[in-house]
């Protein structure tokens, strides 16, 4: 039987309500936007829907605009991986 690929949709975009790590809950959408301020405490980004991608991992790359750590330097881009966990998937 052939692998049935998953499809990806972006549902939302722009600034959002506060994430909680540790929390199931995604945040909900505040604002559809692609002009984000650039001020600490601004909540941004996009919610993806994956449909029939249970068992996939997703890699992923933020690329952000220069800004310094705690230490001065630079950050690097967020980086890191995702394990799809069911076949009705949202990711933030």
């Amino acid at each position: 039987m052939p692998k049935i690929n998953p499809k990806f949709e972006i549902k939302s975009y722009g600034l959002y309500t506060a994430w909680k790590r540790e929390s199931k809950e995604l945040p909900k959408i505040q604002k559809h936007t692609l002009n984000i301020p650039a001020e600490i405490g601004v909540e941004f980004g996009f919610i993806l829907s994956v449909k029939g991608g249970k068992g996939e991992v997703l890699d992923f790359c933020i690329d952000h605009p220069p800004f310094p750590d705690e230490s001065g330097e630079i950050m690097p881009p967020f980086t890191g991986t995702y394990f799809v966990n069911s076949n009705d998937f949202l990711f933030f």
